[in-house]
């Protein structure tokens, strides 16, 4: 049995979810992953103090993409620009925090039917 290491600093490459509204009430799903540095507890409740909570949380934990594209299908290289265009629109925003809290947590990723 391989012992548990408590280590200060994790990355991970996480699965994403968002759920892109469509009109009557439908979502389109697409999966993206992101690479988020699992902040301790400490750091994260810091970064939710204030304004601009979660965008501030989000551009301190995500360190990469894949699997984003602009309208045309060309693949968008993850930057501190892009990830601010990412995280301005709503739907994309609580997919990411949604995402980075389950990866945090430890929770497993939902597995697809």
């Amino acid at each position: 049995m391989t012992m548990f290491k408590l280590t200060k600093t994790r990355c991970v490459l996480w699965p994403v979810s968002v759920n892109v509204p469509l009109d009557g009430g439908a979502v389109e799903k697409h999966e993206i992953k992101v690479s988020f540095e699992l902040l301790p507890t400490s750091e994260s409740d810091a970064l939710l103090q204030g304004a601009d909570t979660n965008k501030a949380l989000l551009r301190r934990v995500i360190i990469g993409w894949e699997g984003i594209a602009d309208e045309d299908g060309a693949e968008i290289v993850f930057s501190a620009e892009a990830l601010e265009q990412a995280i301005d629109v709503a739907y994309v925003r609580v997919a990411l925090l949604n995402a980075y809290f389950q990866a945090s947590s430890g929770t497993v990723a939902q597995e697809k039917n």
